[in-house]
C-alpha cells in the first residue's frame, strides 16, 4: 500500500512538472509572437519621430540657405537714399549712425542663428587676404557642397578680381573687410590712417558689388603686436561706425612660413572642432595656398558628418569671437 502511494505522489509530481513546462512553453510562444509585434510598433513610432525631426531640420536648413542667398542680394541701388539711411544707417560722410540704427538693423532682419536649436554647433569658414586665383577654386568647392562661407578681402583693382568680389556676393557668401592695403605700417600708424584705409576699401567694395560690408577682420587679428596705438583706439573706430569685428578660435595654420600639407591642415582644423559651440575657422585664399584648397573637401565632409553641426556664413547674429 505504501509503495502505491509513493508511486501516485511521484506521478503527480511528474505531471505537475510537465504542466509547468507546458505553461512555460506557452508563455514563451506568446512572448515570441508578441515581442516582435511590440518592437515593430516601437520602431515604427521611433522612425516616424526621426523622419519628423529630419524634415524639420531640412526645412530649417532650406530656410538658412534661402536667407543666406537673399541677404547678400540686398543692394543699395534698389532703394533710395532715405531708405538706405534707414536700412543700413549710411550717412553722407560715410559713417554709420547711432546704436539705435544698429539695433533697428538687427531687429529688422531675421538672423540665421535665431532659427537653430540652441544645441546646434555653429561652424564658420573664413578666408583672409583674397581674392586670388585660389578664391575661384574655393568657391567652386563650396558650391559643390552647397556651403556658404565668409571672405575677409583686401583691395585688388584688377578686373579679374572685381569679378570674384561679385561672385562671392552673388553666390550668397558674406563679404567682410580686411583692410585695403594689408600694410601694417600704414594701416595702424594712426586712427585717421586706419579709418582712411577702412573707407577706401568699403567704398571700393560698394562700387563693385553694391554691398556695404558690416564686418571686419583686423590684419593679423585683434591680438597682433603690429599696432602702433592701443587696440582700443582701432576698436572704437569700428564701434563708432557700427562695424563688427571677428577673430577666430580655430586656425588651419596655413599662413605658416613652411607650407603645410593637406593632411596637416585637415588635422589642425578638425582636432578642436568639438570644443566650441561657435567655431570660426581661419583659412587663407591667397596665391600659393593650394594645400588649403586640397584640404577643403575633406574638412567639409568631416563637418557634415558631425552631429548637430551646421556650416554658416557670418551674419549680424553670429557670436563675435575676439582675441582682444
Amino acid at each position: 500500500m505504501q509503495e502505491k502511494k509513493e508511486t501516485v505522489i511521484i506521478s503527480q509530481r511528474r505531471r505537475a512538472r510537465i504542466d509547468f513546462m507546458k505553461k512555460c512553453i506557452r508563455w514563451m510562444l506568446v512572448i515570441g509572437i508578441l515581442l516582435p509585434s511590440i518592437l515593430s510598433v516601437f520602431l515604427f513610432f521611433k522612425v516616424s519621430n526621426l523622419n519628423r525631426s529630419v524634415n524639420e531640420l531640412e526645412q530649417k536648413w532650406n530656410t538658412i540657405v534661402e536667407f543666406s542667398n537673399q541677404k547678400q542680394e540686398v543692394s543699395l541701388e534698389e532703394i533710395n537714399k532715405e531708405q538706405a539711411v534707414e536700412h543700413l544707417g549710411i550717412s553722407d560722410n560715410n559713417t554709420l549712425d547711432t546704436d539705435q540704427t544698429k539695433s533697428a538693423i538687427i531687429n529688422q532682419d531675421m538672423q540665421v542663428e535665431d532659427i537653430l536649436p540652441t544645441s546646434t554647433r555653429k561652424i564658420y569658414f573664413t578666408f583672409d587676404d583674397g581674392p586670388s586665383p585660389n578664391t575661384n577654386k574655393i568657391l567652386d568647392i563650396l558650391a559643390e557642397y552647397d556651403v556658404k562661407a565668409t571672405f575677409f578681402v583686401v583691395g585688388k583693382e584688377e578686373e579679374e578680381y572685381k569679378q570674384v568680389y561679385q561672385r562671392i556676393v552673388e553666390e550668397g557668401h558674406t563679404l567682410g573687410l580686411h583692410s585695403y592695403s594689408h600694410k601694417y605700417d600704414e594701416i595702424y600708424a594712426s586712427a585717421e590712417d586706419f579709418m582712411a584705409d577702412f573707407w577706401k576699401e568699403s567704398n571700393f567694395i560698394y562700387e563693385i558689388t553694391g554691398i556695404k560690408p558690416f564686418c571686419y577682420r583686423f590684419p593679423g587679428g585683434s591680438s597682433t603686436t603690429r599696432m602702433d596705438l592701443d587696440f582700443e583706439v582701432y576698436k572704437n573706430c569700428l564701434n563708432e561706425n557700427n562695424i563688427l569685428y571677428y577673430d577666430w578660435n580655430i586656425s588651419s595654420q596655413d599662413a605658416s612660413v613652411d607650407p603645410l600639407t593637406k593632411e596637416e591642415i585637415i588635422l589642425n582644423v578638425t582636432t578642436d572642432l568639438g570644443k566650441y559651440e561657435t567655431s570660426i575657422i581661419l583659412f587663407h585664399d591667397v596665391y600659393g595656398k593650394q594645400s588649403t584648397v586640397d584640404a577643403l573637401p575633406e574638412i567639409i565632409e568631416y563637418i557634415q558628418n558631425m552631429e548637430n553641426s551646421v556650416l554658416l556664413p557670418i551674419s549680424i547674429g553670429t557670436e563675435q569671437i575676439h582675441q582682444k
